[in-house]
């Protein structure tokens, strides 16, 4: 892992959040790294330029543990990720929505660029906007991007209720989703399930598609604006599955 900003060498991507400082920029090689990452606590860029860089956890996440990549809240945190693939985040119970991306409540802006995130109990997971976000709020950016096999373990509560999504955005300030293709939701849970006060949907591919293994319901809503506010949603092909539980 190189350090771009400060020009230094890492053995693993762990180290080098770790030894980081605000702003900086790691560019990851091409391959696999199995490792237990640390909290990002300050504005970060990860990439890979040349392929997928996979991103995966050593041990499952605890009872405690929320996310593969976990910004916690009140930070103020800006986080660009960039050709990656993150899979594998299952949390235990009682509460088993284990995330590839946390970004929490009181951060600012996350970007995600050509990543593929697939296999986890969420996808992505953002918190609202509060008074420790940036003066520009928080706004979100998902492009060129693919997500898919995501929902809750069948049987569960979380499953039962449809609380898993490919994309659970809260009330932040924008949302931006273009060129992506967002499918294989299970466990009644969204596509797409967004509260930001301004939501630009475009250019995607959105749809259903059977899951080998899994059993009972499929998606809910393709795209949900739960909060309503402004609303572009144009360009996109949207297919529902015929186990989705709503048609």
């Amino acid at each position: 892992v190189y350090n771009q900003t400060s020009d230094a060498y890492f053995a693993t991507l762990s180290e080098a959040i770790l030894a980081s400082s605000a702003h900086d920029v790691l560019i990851l090689a091409p391959g696999s790294y199995v490792e237990d990452f640390p909290d990002i606590t300050h504005s970060l860029t990860i990439r890979c330029d040349d392929g997928m860089a996979s991103l995966t956890r050593a041990t499952p996440l605890t009872v405690d543990g929320r996310a593969i990549l976990n910004v916690p809240g009140n930070l103020g945190v800006h986080l660009t990720v960039v050709g990656l693939e993150i899979s594998g985040a299952r949390r235990p119970g009682p509460d088993p929505n284990g995330a590839a991306i946390l970004h929490e409540i009181g951060n600012g802006d996350l970007t995600i660029e050509r990543c593929y995130i697939h296999g986890n109990e969420n996808g992505i997971l953002v918190g609202n906007t509060n008074a420790f976000s940036p003066a520009t709020g928080t706004n979100i950016v998902i492009r060129d991007s693919e997500f898919s096999a995501t929902g809750a373990p069948p049987g569960s509560a979380y499953a039962a209720g449809g609380k898993c999504h490919n994309i659970y955005i809260n009330a932040v300030t924008s949302v931006l989703i273009e060129n992506s293709y967002i499918h294989s939701v299970f466990s009644q849970g969204h596509q797409i399930k967004s509260r930001a006060a301004t939501n630009i949907i475009v250019n995607n591919r959105i749809e259903d598609l059977p899951q080998l293994g899994r059993t009972g319901y499929g998606s809910s809503y393709s795209i949900d604006i739960s909060n309503g506010g402004v609303a572009v949603i144009r360009d996109n092909v949207i297919a529902k599955g015929p186990y989705s539980v709503n048609k």
